[in-house]
């Protein structure tokens, strides 16, 4: 596919991206499947807190309704000498209005490792929070800096661990800006175009399965 591997449709039930929060410690956040985080994923995300000195991580998950996974979260993040003081944990939500409306609550979205988000990570670009996400070999580890790419925010994937924080810094920086859609009028939303695409792709292809001989 030449300009992105999926689109996005917004949930017609989606509130508009929150305004300008107001004045608070820059929040960092992500609402992926708590499943997706390894221990990579909280190294990068400790960096990125060490980057911005004040600044605070909201984690939002199903799997935080147990006590149990909640308190071994916090444990496993304060091996990365992240002071628990800095975290905010929350539960599902009943609807997803409620659940789009909590990025209002965060500024920059923090991907998992190796297992990017997908429809994660489209949410919060919808929501006016950019997402800072990591590189890696394969699919997998290749959705969100595919999908940062195609939507002109390409600066925001960082190739190795030791890049992660000063990208979370540079993201950050740019945290304070009016939000607005960050998906809006980028090929990830735009159906027409995507099924141009797909179809130009498969044409092409068989064209060239035909060419090559057998």
């Amino acid at each position: 596919m030449p300009r992105s591997f999926l689109c996005f449709r917004q949930d017609p039930d989606a509130p508009p991206p929150a305004a300008s929060p107001p004045a608070r410690p820059l929040t960092f956040g992500c609402f992926n499947n708590l499943m997706k985080v390894t221990l990579s994923t909280l190294r990068c995300w400790a960096a990125a807190l060490g980057e911005v000195p004040g600044s605070r991580l909201v984690v939002k998950s199903r799997f935080l309704d147990d006590p149990v996974v909640a308190s071994r979260f916090v444990s496993m993040l304060g091996g990365f000498v992240v002071d628990p003081t800095r975290l905010t944990l929350l539960r599902r939500t009943s609807d997803t209005r409620s659940h789009l409306s909590l990025y209002g609550e965060i500024d920059v979205s923090l991907d998992t490792f190796p297992y990017h988000g997908t429809t994660t990570t489209c949410e919060a670009l919808s929501m006016g929070v950019p997402v800072v996400t990591l590189a890696g070999e394969g699919h997998r580890s290749r959705v969100g800096a595919s999908l940062l790419h195609a939507t002109g925010l390409g600066e925001l994937v960082a190739t190795d661990e030791a890049g992660f924080g000063p990208v979370a810094g540079l993201a950050a920086s740019r945290a304070n800006r009016p939000r607005a859609d960050l998906l809006r009028d980028t090929c990830i939303t735009d159906p027409r175009g995507f099924a141009v695409d797909f179809l130009s792709t498969l044409v092409e292809g068989a064209a060239e399965s035909i060419r090559v001989p057998r």
